[in-house]
This record gives C-alpha cells, sequence and structure tokens, in this order.
C-alpha cells in the first residue's frame, strides 16, 4: 500500500466514525522542521455534511517512519501500541473523572491503528484551536516553563486522581507495556550512552564512570527506590508542547506523544523536563520557582477533585524522588542532547542531519552534560 493509499484509508476511517457524507480532504504543508523521531508527520484538513450541516477537521496523522532498525528491533510496535492505548483508555479516563475541560490539555484521538507495517495515529489539529509550537530558541524561557510545567501537575494530578478511582488490578493493567522501561527503548539508551561516554570522562569521570558501571541498576532503581508511581508522560520536552498565546505571552499549552508514557515517578518527568528544556545558568536562577510552580498545581488540580496531595505525594515524597531518579535523567539527557545536536550515531533513534561542524557541537553537548551534574550535584541529589 502506498502512503497516499495509507491516508486514504485513514481519512475514510475518520468519515466514517464522524457520519460525514459528500466529504473530500486535502493535505497542508509544514511550516516548519519538527522534531519528530518515531513518527512522519501528514497534516490534512477534512470537510464534509453531517446531518446536522457542514463540518471541517483539522488533523494531524502520524504514521511509523520507514526505518529499519526501529522496524527490526520492534520498538515501533510496542511505541504506538502505547499511544494508542493513552488515546483510547487513559486520556478518556481523564476526561471523565476530571472537574476541568481537559480538550486543550491534550488532542482528541480520532483513528488509530496498531497493526504490523499499519502503525498509525490520528488526531485533532490543534493549531486550528490557536496553538503553536515554540520554534524562536532552542530552549524554553520563562513564561514557557511556567505554563508548560502547570499543564504536567495538571496531567501528573489527573493520573493520581484516576488511581483513586479505579481498583487496584485495574490500575495495573490500564496499559500495555508500560510499567517497566520499553526494553528496546532502554537498548537505546544504552547504545547512546556507550557511544557517547568517551565524550564525558574528561569532565566528572567519576560520576560518569559510575553511572556506566551501574547502567542496570540505575534503570532499574529509577522505578523501584521512587516513592509514587503513576502514569506519566515519559518524554516531556519542548517539541511535545504546544502553546496557546495572548498579546504575544503564553497562556495555556497543550501535551503531545505519549508514545513512552509508562509507570514512572512524577519527578522523573519534571527533572528530564526542566534539564533539557532550560538553559543552565537561568535554570539555577529560577529552579525553585519550577518546583513550587509544578507542586502548587499538583497541590491545587488534586483539591478541586477533593483529594489531599499529601496522601499521594507530599513534598518530602517529591524530593525523595529527585535523589531516586536523578542519575536516569543524566543517561535521559545523554540522548535528548545528543539527537538535539546531530550527534546520535548509536542508538535505535539516530540523528537525522549529522552535523558538519561535530567539535562544536561535542564542546556544547560536553557543556550541558556537565551543567546537569553540577546541578544534581549541588542540589544533593547524587
Amino acid at each position: 500500500m502506498s502512503s497516499e493509499e495509507r491516508l486514504y484509508y485513514v481519512v475514510s476511517q475518520i468519515a466514517k466514525s464522524l457520519e460525514l457524507k459528500n466529504y473530500k480532504y486535502t493535505r497542508s504543508g509544514i511550516d516548519e522542521n519538527i522534531e519528530n523521531y518515531l513518527g512522519e508527520l501528514v497534516f490534512v484538513t477534512i470537510n464534509g455534511e453531517t446531518n446536522d450541516g457542514e463540518i471541517k477537521k483539522d488533523i494531524v496523522v502520524k504514521f511509523a517512519p520507514n526505518n529499519t532498525s526501529l522496524r527490526e528491533s520492534g520498538a515501533l510496535e510496542v511505541v504506538y501500541s502505547v499511544e494508542a492505548a493513552v488515546y483510547t483508555v487513559l486520556l478518556p479516563y481523564f476526561r471523565r473523572l476530571s472537574k476541568f475541560d481537559t480538550r486543550e490539555l491534550f488532542p482528541e484521538c480520532l483513528f488509530t491503528d496498531c497493526t504490523q507495517y499499519k502503525e498509525v495515529l490520528a488526531v485533532s489539529n490543534m493549531c486550528s484551536n490557536g496553538y503553536r509550537r515554540h520554534i524562536d530558541n532552542k530552549f524554553l524561557d520563562i513564561d514557557h516553563m511556567i505554563v508548560s510545567l502547570k499543564s504536567l501537575a495538571k496531567f501528573h494530578a489527573l493520573s493520581m486522581v484516576l488511581k483513586n478511582n479505579i481498583k487496584e488490578e485495574d490500575w495495573n493493567n490500564l496499559l500495555p507495556n508500560c510499567f517497566d522501561y520499553p526494553p528496546k527503548y532502554t537498548t537505546s539508551l544504552r547504545l547512546s550512552w556507550q557511544g557517547n561516554l568517551d565524550k564525558l570522562l574528561d569532565t566528572k569521570r567519576d560520576i560518569f564512570s559510575k553511572i556506566d558501571a551501574n547502567f542496570d541498576d540505575v534503570i532499574i532503581n529509577n522505578i523501584k527506590d521512587a516513592k509514587c508511581l503513576i502514569y506519566a508522560h515519559g518524554d516531556y520536552w519542548k517539541e511535545n508542547i504546544l502553546f496557546k498565546y495572548e498579546d504575544d505571552k503564553p497562556v495555556k499549552s497543550c501535551i503531545l506523544d505519549f508514545q513512552l508514557t509508562r509507570f514512572l515517578s512524577p519527578a522523573q518527568d519534571f527533572l528530564c523536563f526542566v534539564f533539557t528544556s532550560f538553559d543552565c545558568k537561568l535554570r539555577r536562577q529560577y529552579y525553585e520557582l519550577f518546583i513550587s510552580t509544578y507542586y502548587d498545581c499538583l497541590k491545587e488540580t488534586l483539591l478541586e477533585h477533593g483529594l489531599n496531595v499529601d496522601d499521594f505525594y507530599s513534598r518530602h515524597d517529591l524530593n525523595h524522588d529527585f535523589k531516586a531518579v536523578a542519575p536516569y535523567c543524566i543517561i535521559y539527557a545523554n540522548l535528548s542532547f545528543s539527537l538535539w545536536l546531530d550527534l546520535e550515531k548509536y542508538s535505535f533513534v539516530k540523528s537525522k542531519n549529522i552535523n558538519s561542524e561535530e567539535n562544536s557541537n561535542i564542546l556544547q553537548y560536553k557543556d550541558i552534560m556537565l551543567g546537569i551534574v553540577e546541578d544534581f550535584l549541588q542540589l544533593g541529589y547524587m
């Protein structure tokens, strides 16, 4: 089946579910480069008729990429089954339990198929609701960080509300492949870490060598030692967030891409986001504000649902989990920045354009990674 035939099939299934008649669709171009390593994105507008009149739907269709190593590893089957489960099981639970409107917190799912070689997901295009990507800088500024942390806190709070409202056995079987790290993702983390380790050993050699020697324990303890485990995002960074603006300032953010959602500590989402999305020097200035912004929103959202944050995740628990997940967050940051700086040659997911000015990128990569380790040491997380 050609790519156009696949797209026509997806559109026809969406039109059928919406009970559209006399529909047609058009493809839209992409005005900017979008970093999506586990999907090929197609933007579509469907126009049609229903019994209630004409309807227009702007849609983002994500197809599994033509990547042989990902396909042979089985990683695509895992991540698409996870994201389909999030959109068809987890997020509908959130919508039913939430005391606030979740339609601007994450997109609506319109179609999904996890069949091997047919992996696809179609969701509403939030850009038609006034959202857009942050493309002005590789790092977010303080205003974007604040609204992003509030959305993350709301997502985590809804997961805690869900945990409070279903039986333990239902909670433990809610999503497939989510309780531990998808094995191929762990392999990618390991390949990237081992491939980049030589770049780091002339900085904090003892720290990086110790993480390398205890790599498996770092991965396992990230879950085992955490005080609180919920369904968390797993890959929360600026490319997985859309922003709505008023007077050129971000006022809301929408969460995308749930392919790595699984059982995690909320602290992991927080640390990985803050330490991969904000400039090191400014991060040190605003870090306590970021924690209070996140935790106050978590507390307020739980209270709105009649729950006490201390029953789920006290500040003591959060601080404990920062220490539990910090070594893992260094491993996560390694892959993130190696991909981001076009240095990644080793994992299943490789940089799309290996940079010709590799030496300058290596220096930037080392500076970023060293800054993260120094911050963790200063904060007492390691």
